[in-house]
């Protein structure tokens, strides 16, 4: 599975870091709000977050996983986690 990671774009992994923090998000029930709160931005800007048109920074990747209650290699390499 590793050379298949390997194997993706450096969007394709954005990708899929902003696919598991909206997943990981919804099925913990926290609004967009609470994780805007948790990053001291505005709701819109992390909705910029979520949709790909604004990246993130470690530091805010770092605040999303304790928010979410998880490792952040579960957000940044989803697919190596098990």
């Amino acid at each position: 599975m590793s050379n298949e990671l390997d194997r993706k774009t450096p969007d394709e992994r954005a990708e899929d870091t902003r696919r598991a923090i909206v997943w990981y998000r919804r099925n913990r029930f926290i609004s967009q709000v609470k994780m805007a709160a948790a990053l001291g931005v505005s709701r819109a800007l992390y909705n910029r977050i979520e949709v790909g048109s604004r990246d993130v920074t470690v530091g805010e990747l770092e605040t999303i996983a304790d928010v979410l209650g998880v490792d952040i290699m579960e957000l940044i390499r989803p697919d190596e986690v098990a």
